[in-house]
């Protein structure tokens, strides 16, 4: 997360409104880390997803979590931990809302997007070279969302 933010960026976030400005920390993290993976609408903060979506998983809210609260120089507590979870699993599933939102303004499907990324990891399992794959993904980077 680190290499995601800025000195200027991280110096907006400090401890005196610890919750709102983590869940400003997980935003801008969160933003640009999307814009840099195309498949990052069929991920999902939940820990399942009927329709076949890709969860994060526990432990990616565990890290996030610790990397927040040590950051922001927080003593350890189990409630502050399950806080900083519940604050990026809320920024995440408004992010991937938002995500998909546009992207079906723009006529592009998420199932067909997971269908792409089940591909790659398909692909990538059978240790296939990638550059062989069609590379027409969604226009992530031009998402009003994370402008």
């Amino acid at each position: 997360m680190s290499q995601l933010i800025t000195a200027g960026q991280a110096s907006k976030f400090t401890s005196t409104d610890f919750l709102e400005h983590a869940k400003g920390l997980y935003r801008v993290t969160f933003k640009k880390l999307a814009s840099m993976d195309e498949y990052f609408a069929v991920y999902t903060a939940s820990t399942y997803s009927s329709l076949g979506y890709r969860p994060f998983g526990g432990s990616f809210f565990t890290q996030t979590a610790k990397f927040v609260y040590d950051g922001f120089g927080q003593e350890f507590t189990e409630d502050l931990e399950a806080s900083c979870t519940c604050a990026a699993r809320e920024v995440l599933i408004n992010l991937i809302d938002r995500i998909r939102k546009e992207l079906k303004k723009l006529n592009y499907d998420s199932t067909t997007i997971l269908h792409q990324l089940n591909y790659v990891i398909a692909q990538e399992a059978d240790d296939i070279d990638r550059s062989l794959l069609d590379s027409t993904g969604p226009p992530i980077q031009r998402l009003l969302c994370l402008s």
